[in-house]
């Protein structure tokens, strides 16, 4: 019944609401009774000791107490109270005529069974029972309040001893509780019947508050239900930029939108792989069908077919492998195997291991690791991404150019840079060097020195070499291009300080 949050929202508002109006309602119904009470004893008692202060000044005029209690009692005329004035042996000898006395207290009327009824009469006989009491104060101290109950709500009895003449007469004042009560019934009657109008009147409108507070909640998920994988351009709508929603707005927007470039990404690189892939898998299989093909071949012939197969299956496994380390980097699961190396060592290792290629084309590798650099590092992936970046100094240089390689340290970081004396990067393709399978120069032989390293020109080894930097703690970053040659510079972190105090 209360599955929507619309629905949920106000009920609870009704709930929370209803909690706190009966709380109200009850704590504001019982301060009204005590305050009306407490009202209403302290008017019978100061009647009380007026009263008393009048029987006793009638008393120096009259021939007697009874005659002092009749004049007493004959002068008193007040509405809403009685006195009763009792002798010493309680017989009753005086009374006042009018008010609760006679049964209608304020002229007010009850509605019982449909018809008008005045209210019960005074059972004068309790009256007496609790005028007679003994240990009753005497004086004008306001006397001892009683309370005599009915049906219709009782009265309210000050009972007071006064001596006239040696003789200690008493008499009570009474006040009706009648109206009190009839007042207190219609509070009660006024709150049973407003609650349930508020609470009401409060439901419909939290349902439209949460209706229109939802809605822009509703107008997301709409929108959500209409956006799928193939297109994610669009977005959800964002009705106050502001509010709580809508910076949720904003963040899922923001989310979609990296969602979107990502699948982007992944389906670039789904494409590029499977044009990468399809080339040299083509390459095999038609020097296969060659190589079988029925005329008869020397074996020279059968020999070539062999060498491409074996070059371009050794190119299509640095492939798969290239792609499956950047999978595995991508979903977290390719840890680092850390160990405690030199970066000098292993620089000169990788510089002397292409030094050999690059001379086969005139190219001189010219390296300056003369700095003492403990690292604490992966050092088959170290390795790897600097024979990448040497790969590509010697891949885009001339005959007779120069690969310089200088190793440094600054006060936190080591500095690893190679420059070329290449033709340099476009600036239009400086932006996207570091992508998947992009390639400055798509023309550009794969047979040039070192081609069969590291990728193969599948345009994998920057992207690799720049994941190797950050898994470090580094950035690696194209410092410098010009038609005069590129320069690319390694920051990786000081991390093996310790090793300074220890032996080398």
């Amino acid at each position: 019944m209360f599955e929507s949050v619309r629905a949920r929202l106000a009920l609870w508002h009704t709930a929370v609401l209803a909690v706190l109006l009966t709380g109200f309602a009850l704590a504001a119904y019982i301060f009204l009774e005590r305050a009306t009470a407490a009202n209403a004893e302290e008017y019978l008692a100061s009647a009380a000791s007026a009263f008393a202060t009048e029987l006793t000044a009638e008393r120096e005029d009259a021939r007697s107490d009874t005659a002092a209690a009749l004049a007493a009692a004959g002068e008193f005329r007040v509405r809403d109270l009685g006195v009763l004035v009792f002798d010493p042996h309680g017989r009753r000898v005086a009374a006042s005529t009018g008010g609760p006395l006679d049964g209608a207290p304020l002229g007010i009327k009850r509605r019982q069974s449909g018809s008008e009824e005045p209210p019960p009469s005074l059972d004068t006989a309790a009256v007496r029972r609790v005028a007679m009491r003994p240990g009753l104060p005497s004086g004008n101290t306001g006397g001892e309040l009683f309370t005599i109950h009915d049906p219709e709500g009782g009265y309210r009895v000050a009972v007071m001893q006064v001596p006239l003449a040696g003789e200690a007469y008493r008499f009570a004042m009474v006040q009706s509780r009648h109206a009190e009560e009839e007042m207190l019934e219609s509070a009660r009657l006024a709150c049973l019947v407003a609650i349930p109008i508020v609470l009401l009147a409060a439901g419909l409108g939290g349902s439209l508050l949460a209706k229109h507070s939802l809605a822009p909640v509703a107008a997301m998920s709409e929108r959500a239900a209409q956006i799928s994988t193939s297109d994610l351009s669009e977005r959800l709508p964002v009705v106050n930029a502001r509010d709580e929603l809508g910076q949720l707005a904003l963040v899922l927007n923001d989310l979609l939108a990296r969602v979107d470039h990502s699948l982007e990404q992944q389906r670039r690189f789904m494409a590029d792989a499977s044009h990468e892939l399809r080339t040299p898998v083509s390459i095999i299989r038609a020097a296969g069908e060659v190589a079988l093909d029925g005329e008869e071949r020397t074996q020279g012939e059968y020999r070539e077919s062999l060498c491409i197969i074996t070059n371009t299956a050794a190119r299509l496994s640095t492939i798969v492998n290239e792609l499956f380390l950047l999978a595995r980097a991508d979903a977290g699961q390719q840890p680092l195997r850390r160990t405690e190396l030199y970066l000098d060592e292993l620089v000169g290792d990788c510089v002397r291991a292409l030094r050999a290629l690059a001379l086969r084309s005139g190219i001189v590798i010219r390296a300056d690791t003369d700095v003492d650099a403990p690292f604490m590092g992966d050092e088959e992936l170290l390795r790897r991404l600097v024979t990448n970046l040497l790969d590509n100094a010697v891949k885009y240089s001339g005959p007779g150019s120069t690969v310089s390689v200088t190793l440094s340290e600054t006060a936190d970081a080591y500095r690893l840079s190679v420059r070329d004396t290449g033709p340099g990067i476009p600036v239009e393709a400086q932006s996207r060097l570091f992508e998947r399978f992009f390639r400055a120069d798509p023309a550009r032989s794969r047979a040039a020195v070192g081609a069969d390293l590291n990728g193969g020109g599948a345009g994998l080894g920057l992207a690799i070499a720049e994941w190797i930097a950050g898994a470090h703690g580094g950035r690696l970053e194209l410092a410098a291009s010009s038609p005069a040659g590129t320069e690319f510079v390694l920051w990786l972190p000081r991390n093996a300080e310790r090793w300074r105090q220890q032996p080398a």
